[in-house]
């Protein structure tokens, strides 16, 4: 009896079970794997959720020209600028303790600094006990304080008396709803303008007042959990003359000409420092600097030297 075995039958019959096989091992992988990427990813979303709504308490801190919105590296001597505050808040506050230092130095070429002031406080009728140099923004979170912070809001001038470092403190306190959670949002404003009593870098920082009370930072929920806030800010700006501003407005125009001829042929007053009215770089502060800016302003003249101050 002969038995004939099918062979290239029972291969392809074989290599079909295979494949069969194979392809429904491979789903399965891959079905498990595109579940567990998709749980992955998923819980990825869900931390950063949580790390956008949970633990951002950030107090942020620069300097903008009035009227502008962009940091100012450069704080030119006569204009007027504003420190502005920003608050990030993850949960209603019943207190903010946010204590400011300003200190200013002249830079060597070594890299020390010795301090000195170099700004003047401006009063825009808001809070402090002598400058006034504070208000909270209209539109903001807080505002309007007395509302928000309706147990006590106050402006806390420990040193503003033209001795560097000037150190102030902003607190709220609130017996009811308190400050509203939210993002970084510009809430307080502290006005001032630059000045200028030496010559050479001169450098203005702030940060936070390493005095007591309170020493740094400090948020408290409603119910009187302490949260300390991380603290953010450029750090540091320099201060600079604008070569030709006689008269000390942080611009330069025909009423530093007229400045300039009145100080000259008439006793009036000197450029502060002096060496602002020497548009012409030659050193000295004569009518040849008017006649420079009158021909810089209506003649499209050569710009003031930048070089005025040595």
């Amino acid at each position: 009896m002969h038995y004939w075995i099918d062979l290239p039958n029972i291969v392809t019959r074989l290599g079909t079970l295979h494949l069969g096989f194979c392809r429904s091992y491979f789903r399965t992988i891959f079905i498990k794997g595109i579940t567990m990427m998709r749980t992955i990813l998923i819980a990825a979303m869900l931390m950063v959720a949580h790390s956008l709504t949970l633990g951002v308490n950030n107090v942020y801190l620069d300097i903008v020209k009035n009227g502008q919105d962009k940091n100012a590296d450069t704080l030119f001597v006569g204009g007027h600028y504003v420190a502005r505050i920003y608050i990030t808040n993850d949960v209603s506050l019943g207190e903010i303790r946010v204590p400011l230092r300003f200190w200013g130095g002249i830079v060597g070429k070594d890299g020390s600094a010795t301090a000195g002031h170099y700004w003047d406080w401006l009063d825009v009728g808001g809070y402090g006990t002598t400058t006034r140099c504070v208000n909270v923004v209209p539109g903001s979170r807080m505002d309007p304080p007395n509302t928000i912070w309706d147990s006590e809001f106050t402006v806390i001038e420990w040193n503003m008396n033209e001795v560097s470092p000037d150190t102030l403190g902003i607190e709220g306190v609130a017996a009811d709803g308190g400050l509203p959670s939210g993002s970084g949002q510009h809430m307080i404003s502290i006005h001032f303008t630059p000045r200028m009593t030496t010559f050479g870098l001169i450098m203005l920082w702030a940060d936070t007042a390493h005095i007591a009370p309170p020493g740094e930072f400090m948020f408290y929920d409603m119910v009187g959990t302490p949260i300390h806030p991380s603290f953010s800010s450029p750090g540091q700006w320099a201060i600079a003359l604008v070569c030709g501003d006689a008269n000390g407005d942080a611009n330069v125009n025909v009423g530093d000409a007229v400045f300039l001829i009145n100080y000259v042929f008439k006793s009036g007053p000197a450029p502060v420092p002096r060496c602002a009215g020497n548009a012409n770089g030659d050193a000295n502060v004569n009518v040849g600097d008017a006649v420079y800016l009158i021909n810089y302003v209506f003649k499209g003249g050569p710009a003031p030297d930048h070089g005025c101050c040595p």
